[in-house]
């Protein structure tokens, strides 16, 4: 849902951008982000998983073994390597800066940028 919101907001924004549902992370869908990649150089990540040893993580480390010189900017957005309260799903995400409204502010500034993350 937050992803869908991030890129509504993006495309209205005047953002070429792609989303894309991945169902599974392991094994990485090799053909789809080789595909990807010919009309893409800016992949987002997008999970409410931690970000140490995620599905961002695998997609840079896939990049980097199979098209290192061709590799893409990755900014992995993720739950961050800390202690989460319990409570309200919506206040934690904002709290995080999981939300779609931070999440594009996140992403508009990395793509003015082109830092992989």
């Amino acid at each position: 849902e937050t992803a869908r919101q991030v890129y509504d907001m993006l495309k209205s924004m005047g953002y070429f951008c792609s989303l894309i549902n991945v169902r599974f992370v392991k094994p990485l869908d090799a053909e789809l982000h080789d595909e990807l990649l010919k009309n893409h150089d800016f992949f987002v990540t997008m999970e409410e998983n931690v970000k140490s040893g995620g599905f961002g993580e695998h997609v840079v480390q896939y990049f980097n073994e199979n098209h290192a010189g061709q590799m893409p900017k990755v900014e992995n957005i993720a739950v961050p390597d800390v202690y989460v309260e319990h409570g309200n799903v919506d206040i934690l995400k904002k709290e995080l800066g999981l939300d779609a409204e931070s999440v594009v502010k996140r992403i508009v500034a990395a793509y003015k940028r082109k830092v992989i993350t």
